[in-house]
C-alpha cells in the first residue's frame, strides 16, 4: 500500500470496486469498522457524510463518531431515535424474554431502525446508504438480482444479521468492508491513527452494557416478578429451585447451582408456569423447528421447498436442512443432522453457498 497526503488524515490506497461517484451516507457507530467504511468510500472518490444514532442515554459513541468525522473531514448528523428504539427494540426485547424466548435485539434494530427508518430517510433523497458490516452486495446481471453474500473474513462475516434486506434496500446499500478481513482493517486504521481501538466494537447489547439482562428487565418492568420456581429434569429425575425463569436461557450451563453426576444444561423454559427444565447435553439436540416472520432477499429465491445451509445463531456453522412452507406465516426447517441448542427468538438464516437466501425468527422446536 502507498500513502499520499489528503485532508486531515493520510490516505492509504485501497481496492476500488466502483469508480462512479455517489452521494453516500455512512452509519457511524464510533467504532473502527464504520470509520474505515467512511474512509474507504471517501478515498474512492464518493461524496461522503456520516450519520450516527442516539438510541439511549449513553452518548459516548456519538463523541467518538464526531472525532472520526472531523479527522476524515466529512459532515456528521446525529439523529435522535430514542423513542422509536425504545418502542421497537427495547420493549420487544423485554416482551420476548418474558415469553420465554431469547431475542437478538440487533436484528430487530436492523429491521426497523438502521435499515428501516434511517435507510429509508437517506435513500428518499437519492443517496446511497453504507455501513461497516463485513458482508458483500453483488449484482447478478443475468437474473437482474442484487445478492447479499458473506464477507471474505469468515470469522467476522455479518451477513447473518442482514438477512432481512430485500431488493429495494440492497440496490441502495454499500458494504465496503466485505472484501477485507478484520485484521486488514485494523492495520489500516492504525496507520491512519484514527481515534478508535482495534477492540472498539460492540460486545454487549448497547442498552445493557453490563450484560445483566434480567436485572434490566426487572428494573424496566417490575411487575414481571422474576420469582423463584421449580427446576424439573429433562430426561432425568430432578427437583430443584431456580431464582427466576427470566435469569435463564436455552443451552445455559453456568450458574445453575445444581449438583449432579454430569453437567446439566437448560433445555426448556416455561415462563407461564415459571419452570426451568434442565438435562444432559444430548437433550439440547434437535432436528426440526418452525420459523416465522420469514423474508427472502429476492422473490425468485422463494420456493415452497428447498435445500439450504441454515445458520441458527451468529457463531453457528451452517448445516444442511430441508426448508419448506407448511402454512401461512410458518416455515419448517428439518436438519439432516441434529443441531445443538436451537433457541426460540433467535434467527434462522438460509444460505446457498455464500449467498443469503433469506431467513426468519425461530418460533419453536418441534
Amino acid at each position: 500500500m502507498t500513502g499520499i497526503g489528503y485532508g486531515k488524515v493520510k490516505v492509504i490506497t485501497m481496492k476500488i470496486r466502483n469508480k462512479r461517484t455517489k452521494r453516500v451516507v455512512v452509519a457511524m457507530s464510533g467504532g473502527v469498522d464504520s470509520a474505515m467504511a467512511a474512509y474507504y468510500l471517501r478515498n474512492s472518490g464518493h461524496e461522503v457524510s456520516g450519520v450516527t444514532l442516539r438510541v439511549c442515554e449513553n452518548s459516548g459513541h456519538i463523541d467518538r463518531a464526531r472525532a472520526i468525522a472531523e479527522l476524515l473531514d466529512i459532515p456528521l448528523k446525529v439523529v435522535d431515535v430514542r423513542g422509536q428504539f425504545s418502542e421497537k427494540v427495547i420493549d420487544f426485547f423485554c416482551a420476548e424474554y418474558l415469553a420465554g424466548r431469547t431475542p437478538n435485539p440487533c436484528l430487530r434494530c436492523n429491521r426497523f431502525i438502521k435499515f428501516g427508518m434511517l435507510m429509508d430517510s437517506v435513500c428518499a433523497n437519492g443517496d446511497y446508504f453504507a455501513t461497516g458490516h463485513y458482508a458483500k452486495v453483488s449484482y447478478d446481471s443475468r437474473r437482474r438480482v442484487f445478492e447479499l453474500r458473506r464477507g471474505v473474513d469468515q470469522r467476522k462475516d455479518q451477513s447473518y444479521v442482514l438477512y432481512m434486506l430485500n431488493q429495494r434496500r440492497l440496490r441502495r446499500l454499500l458494504l465496503p468492508l466485505g472484501e477485507y478481513t478484520k485484521d486488514e482493517i485494523c492495520r489500516q486504521a492504525g496507520k491512519l491513527r484514527l481515534p478508535v481501538k482495534e477492540s472498539d466494537e460492540s460486545q454487549d447489547i448497547c442498552f445493557i452494557p453490563n450484560g445483566d439482562y434480567a436485572g434490566f428487565i426487572m428494573n424496566r418492568m417490575p411487575q414481571c416478578g422474576g420469582a423463584p420456581g421449580p427446576v424439573r429434569g429433562d430426561g432425568i429425575t430432578l427437583n430443584a429451585t431456580h431464582k427466576g425463569a427470566i435469569y435463564y436461557t436455552i443451552g445455559q450451563r453456568k450458574g445453575l447451582g445444581i449438583a449432579y453426576t454430569q453437567p446439566l444444561f437448560v433445555t426448556k423454559i416455561d415462563i407461564k408456569k415459571n419452570t426451568v427444565f434442565v438435562g444432559p447435553e444430548e437433550r439440547l439436540y434437535a432436528k426440526k423447528f418452525d420459523v416465522r416472520q420469514v423474508s427472502f432477499t429476492h422473490p425468485c429465491l422463494r420456493k415452497k421447498e428447498f435445500i439450504s445451509q441454515v445458520k441458527i445463531r451468529y457463531h453457528h456453522a451452517p448445516a444442511e436442512a430441508l426448508v419448506r412452507y407448511i402454512r401461512p406465516g410458518t416455515w419448517r426447517v428439518n436438519f439432516r443432522q441434529a443441531q445443538k441448542a436451537i433457541t426460540p427468538g433467535q434467527a434462522a438464516v438460509f444460505y446457498h453457498q455464500d449467498m443469503v437466501i433469506g431467513g426468519g425468527i425461530i418460533a419453536k422446536v418441534v
